[in-house]
């Protein structure tokens, strides 16, 4: 149980990007007792490392299980040409860093 003001929380959960789950769990672990966040929207990677986010939880799979349903389609229909455009987020830049670094990426990638 952690505090804020005058109010004790068990846990925040609420609808955050991977943007402001981020900035506000960061924001929840400054307190002398941390407050677990949980968010059933963020999707980004880096969210799901236990050992820097140890009171993050989210309900959604992380982005880094869409990156072989990409790869395969692009295999599957022999894309070698490919360009990734992304958004400079957190969000964009966890997507983008999870597709280039899957195993079959530098086959793709020019």
């Amino acid at each position: 149980e952690g505090q804020i003001g005058r109010v004790n929380y068990t846990a925040i959960t609420g609808d955050f990007s991977s943007g402001q789950s981020h900035r506000f769990y960061n924001f929840l672990q400054m307190r002398e007792r941390p407050i677990p966040l949980i968010s059933n929207y963020a999707t980004a990677t880096f969210l799901g490392d236990s050992t820097t986010y140890p009171y993050y939880f989210r309900m959604p799979q992380p982005d880094s299980l869409q990156t072989p349903a990409h790869i395969f389609l692009l295999g599957f229909y022999n894309w070698r040409n490919v360009c990734v455009l992304y958004q400079d987020n957190v969000y964009g830049r966890s997507s983008y860093n999870d597709f280039i670094t899957a195993p079959r990426a530098p086959q793709i990638l020019n």
